[in-house]
C-alpha cells in the first residue's frame, strides 16, 4: 500500500496524469468528486472501447464538445431552428455524459486507477496495452 501511494505521490509530483475510472452505480459519484478534487481526468459512466488505445480520435470527440458548447455559450444556437437547436443541445448531453471526465486530459494518463477490475475488463485489457 505505501509502494503504490508513493508510487502515485511521484508520478503526480513529476506532472503525471492519473486517470480515474469506476463505471459501477455505487462508485460513480465518489470517483467524480474525487478526480474533479485533485484536477484529474476520470470516467465514471460507460468505458468506451479505444479510450486510450484510439486516443487520436477520442480527442477529437472532445474538440468536438468543446466547439459545440462555445457555439452554444456564444448564442448561436438561438439562431437555429428549434429542432436543430435540441439536436445539438442532446449531442452536447450525451458527449457530456461519456468524455465529459477527459476534457481535462490533453495526453494519455501516466497511471490508471481503476475501481472494480472484474467489471472494467475492457480498460484493464487497454491500459496493459498501453
Amino acid at each position: 500500500m505505501a509502494r503504490a501511494l508513493d508510487f502515485v505521490s511521484a508520478t503526480v509530483q513529476a506532472g503525471g496524469k492519473v486517470l480515474f475510472v469506476g463505471t459501477k452505480r455505487q462508485a460513480q459519484e465518489s470517483i467524480q468528486q474525487e478526480a474533479t478534487r485533485s484536477s484529474m481526468p476520470y470516467v465514471n459512466h460507460r468505458w468506451l472501447g479505444g479510450t486510450l488505445t484510439n486516443w487520436r480520435t477520442i480527442r477529437l470527440r472532445i474538440d468536438h464538445l468543446r466547439t459545440l458548447e462555445a457555439r452554444r455559450d456564444a448564442g448561436e444556437f438561438d439562431l437555429l431552428t428549434k429542432k436543430e437547436a435540441l439536436m445539438l443541445n442532446r449531442e452536447i448531453e450525451k458527449l457530456n455524459a461519456r468524455l465529459g471526465g477527459l476534457r481535462g486530459m490533453d495526453q494519455l494518463p501516466s497511471i490508471v486507477f481503476i475501481i472494480d477490475v472484474k467489471n472494467e475488463e475492457t480498460a484493464i485489457k487497454e491500459a496493459d496495452r498501453m
